[in-house]
């Protein structure tokens, strides 16, 4: 029986050793997949990729295996001194999908100026309609804009610089909008007015951003000042995202707590943005719905892992709640699944007022019990 131990421990520490070199060497070029072309987020920073501008770093053996057994990849690395972080956005039953649809729908399609409409077309689909796509893989479509969308060009007017004249440029909203949108959202939504990290750009489906520090999860147990200063950006972002933009509202809706980061000066950001629901606040009269100009409250089911929000409350309403609600309940509040008792816990003895209104303060915004979007408890806290 030595024997065979001695074995298993010599066949595990080469098999581990083995894996090891292989997952500290990785180059950024092997997870481009720049071959997939056309169906890819962008070519904007392959210079850099293929030149070897682009270096990993702290690319730890057990984050590097986590990361590849999920399939989708985030590396850190650097790019002219900033520190960036390197996602390879889908995986790989969502990619081969997305191939599949791409082409039986664009099948003997020249990409030119006049395939334009076509892609159109078919973005209009992907993000309105609920039909079986890889934009509805597992059930649950990444984006929707609504109320009504007529035009694909009535969202890429607020992506700065978006050539109407280049197929390319629809196509990459095309891949964005079946595989992940966020290369699409981190080019609506930039640093310094948006909670976001800075988009410098994709290679075939790999996307660089800026690395954003610490994600959420870990700072559960600092000093109560600091949460409660990140729990204040938490809801100002929830506000934000809701009020701020001129014209659209963006509902994430996958506010947990590890997809949120906190840099080193203890700013938040929310780093995954691939599930959203986006609102156009000014559509026509006519394409108003009736509750149109009604507040939506979101509903509060008291149960474990049952969180759920309705699409199409959210799009038939002019505002929604529903940003503030998932902070309050998957964050700050005892009804968090990864916090049992909140990131606001553990209130200091000498904050006596803030003691005794908190936990009041956090149930009424989790289960609503003010009228919606103008309830003060969001507010107060």
């Amino acid at each position: 029986m030595q024997r065979w131990g001695s074995f298993i421990i010599c066949w595990s520490g080469l098999f581990l050793s083995y894996f090891y070199y292989i997952f500290q060497n990785v180059d950024p070029r092997s997870l481009c997949e720049y071959h997939a072309k056309p169906v890819i987020f962008g070519e904007t920073q392959c210079p850099n990729v293929f030149t070897g501008k682009i270096t990993l770093r702290d690319n730890g053996f057990l984050r590097t295996i986590l990361n590849y057994l999920s399939i989708k990849v985030v590396l850190r690395g650097t790019l002219d001194n900033k520190n960036v972080c390197l996602k390879k956005l889908a995986t790989s039953n969502e990619a081969e999908f997305a191939d599949l649809l791409y082409a039986s729908t664009f099948k003997n399609v020249e990409l030119t100026e006049m395939a334009i409409p076509l892609v159109k077309i078919e973005i209009l689909k992907n993000i309105i309609n609920h039909e079986p796509t890889s934009a509805y893989y597992n059930g649950v479509q990444k984006l929707t804009f609504c109320p009504k969308l007529n035009k694909i060009d009535q969202l890429l007017v607020h992506v700065p610089g978006f050539d109407f004249h280049n197929v390319m440029s629809y196509v990459e909203v095309y891949t964005s909008v079946l595989l992940n949108s966020e290369p699409l959202i981190l080019q609506i939504l930039q640093p310094p007015d948006w909670p976001v990290p800075e988009y410098f750009g994709s290679c075939g489906r790999m996307t660089i951003v800026e690395d954003c520090g610490t994600i959420l999860t870990d700072f559960v147990n600092h000093p109560w000042e600091l949460r409660a200063n990140l729990s204040i950006q938490l809801l100002q972002a929830a506000f934000n995202f809701t009020f701020a933009h001129p014209d659209l509202t963006f509902y994430f809706t996958d506010t947990s707590p590890d997809n949120i980061a906190v840099d080193g000066e203890a700013r938040i950001r929310f780093i995954d943005l691939e599930h959203v629901i986006i609102v156009e606040k000014n559509p026509p009269l006519s394409e108003q719905p009736p509750d149109w100009q009604m507040n939506h409250s979101s509903t509060y089911y008291p149960c474990d892992d049952c969180y759920t929000f309705s699409p199409d409350d959210m799009c038939s309403h002019r505002a929604s709640d529903y940003n503030i609600l998932a902070v309050c309940r998957e964050i700050l509040h005892n009804t968090s699944l990864l916090f049992p008792k909140g990131f606001l816990h553990s209130v200091p003895n000498h904050l006596i007022t803030t003691q005794n209104l908190l936990p009041s303060l956090l149930s009424q915004c989790v289960e609503n019990t003010v009228s919606g979007t103008d309830s003060q408890s969001p507010m107060i806290l």
